[in-house]
């Protein structure tokens, strides 16, 4: 489906689901005047949570009295979670969030939602949280451990931080500029939050500027980031339009120099030998849903949308590799319907949760010596990976105090790689061709869990799961030696995990 047609069916979804919403509130208005009810944003498959798991959930309030604090900072003081900085943390760009302890390969085993949708792409890089407009945080929620994969699927096997963003709807109007620059790096930094809303209508706008040469030679930072959303909510359920963007240039310092000696640190503390080292990165996204009141206790909610990465990088040294510029695209449908349903089991309260989730990506990679090689590169890579998937699980308060829930995923995976080699390419030194690949595999993800609470305070859980994570593109282009062909074929990894603990 191309990017055009796919853009034309989102806006269709779209418009039928505001007016849904909007004829279904005109005519629950033309019965009788009713107020309005509580708004609920339905952001997150977690709720409050999944039973048997450690869980955290940082607050508004803990984040806006920490306005100078990254999302990276913030989540570094929770227990468990470990950030690496591998680009001389510049306002924290190109960070990596770790959660237990998968260290180099922790952006494919940590799981991040912007929310309760995944914005992992195919590929190694996990997002960058830098281009997350702080000032539209609501509130971050942590699931640690592989239980998060019956939900959500793939790359769950560390844990889920699901980042909830603020709607126009629960914000009073709102008009608001901060900014700030000074130090020896030349830093500047500006947001602007902007809310409002008219009866059933509210809409929000986040946006966040960061400038900054850093502390290294050839370590700057030039970013621009924002999200948009108009929403309206009616009585019996509420539709939205969400849009994001975000640019970032980033310099990548490397060595000191060609030695790299200790003596370094006194002498040469903020030299490179990279100076024409760098990576650009472009995302877009447009994501539209609504939710509907089927019942009492039943909501039906459909979301859907579109997200595409941009990306070019040059690695100037030649030594490293013999191809030293990438240019990679990688376009990410998704529509996930799913059903939330508040009833009684036997009398006993429960709640279940149920969907569909279908993301098809593709990527495309061109590496060639360098940008001036760029329309002859070495190598392009194509690959198209296609995900189905179903997934249940069911919460149920067995006891006052007392809550058990159990849950399975059945997901396909579809997987299709080629690579096309030019031998008369600038910088082939007889690169092999990968082989081509076709294959299709069916994975599936458990959990089951309970939590006691002796008192208010003080509670006992333990679960029991199984995860998985398909290999990303990168892994699988760079699976063989240079001058082998690639196969692009590597086995999934599988998790169990069995945890207890005390809250």
């Amino acid at each position: 489906m191309g990017l055009k047609n796919f853009a034309r069916h989102v806006a269709r979804v779209s418009f039928a689901g505001f007016a849904i919403c909007v004829a279904a509130d005109a005519a629950n208005a033309q019965q009788a005047p009713q107020p309005l009810p509580d708004i609920y944003v339905t952001s997150s498959r977690l709720g409050e949570g999944i039973t048997g798991t450690s869980t955290t959930v940082i607050s508004k309030e803990e984040i806006e009295r920490n306005p100078s604090a990254s999302v990276q900072d913030l989540l570094a003081r929770e227990a468990g979670i470990q950030t690496r900085s591998l680009y001389g943390g510049v306002a924290g760009a190109g960070t990596s969030v770790d959660m237990r302890g998968f260290g180099a390969t922790a952006g494919s085993n940590t799981l991040i939602l912007i929310n309760g949708r995944r914005v992992k792409d195919i590929d190694m890089t996990s997002i960058d949280l830098t281009t997350i407009p702080p000032n539209s945080i609501e509130r971050i929620e942590i699931t640690r451990g592989n239980s998060g994969a019956v939900l959500y699927g793939d790359n769950a096997v560390g844990g889920v931080i699901n980042i909830v963003t603020k709607s126009g709807a629960t914000l009073p109007p709102t008009i608001r500029f901060e900014g700030g620059a000074g130090g020896p790096f030349k830093q500047a930094e500006g947001r602007v939050s902007i809310s409002g809303s008219n009866g059933g209508w509210s809409s929000s706008l986040f946006a966040n500027l960061a400038d900054s040469n850093g502390y290294r030679a050839n370590n700057a930072l030039r970013q621009q980031n924002g999200v948009g959303e108009v929403r309206y909510t009616g009585i019996d359920g509420s539709a939205f339009l969400s849009l994001s963007s975000d640019n970032q240039h980033l310099g990548f310092p490397g060595f000191r120099s060609v030695t790299n000696t200790s003596s370094q640190l006194v002498t040469n503390r903020t030299g490179t030998t990279t100076p024409a080292d760098y990576g650009d990165v472009r995302n877009m996204s447009i994501t539209t849903g609504f939710t509907r009141m089927l019942a009492p206790g039943a909501e039906l909610i459909i979301d859907g949308g579109v997200r595409h990465k941009d990306q070019r990088g040059l690695s100037a040294d030649a030594t490293s590799v013999p191809y030293n510029y990438l240019q990679t695209e990688i376009t990410t449908y998704s529509l996930t319907p799913r059903m939330k349903i508040n009833t009684d089991v036997l009398g006993v309260p429960s709640q279940v949760l149920t969907g569909i989730d279908y993301y098809y990506a593709i990527y495309a990679s061109n590496r060639s010596q360098s940008p001036a090689d760029s329309i002859t590169p070495v190598h392009r890579y194509n690959l198209e990976q296609g995900t189905v998937a179903g997934y249940w699980q069911h919460t149920i308060n067995v006891l006052p105090s007392t809550d058990f829930s159990y849950g399975a995923r059945l997901q396909s995976i579809s997987l299709s790689a080629r690579d096309r080699v030019d031998p008369t390419a600038p910088g082939n030194f007889g690169d092999a061709e990968g082989l081509p690949l076709d294959k299709t595999e069916l994975q599936h993800a458990l959990h089951v869990g309970l939590e006691h609470r002796f008192t208010n305070s003080f509670a006992v859980f333990g679960r029991a799961a199984r995860a998985f994570r398909t290999a990303n593109v990168d892994e699988r282009v760079g699976l063989a030696s240079f001058g082998t062909p690639t196969s692009f074929n590597l086995k999934t990894q599988t998790s169990r995990d069995i945890e207890g603990g005390v809250k």
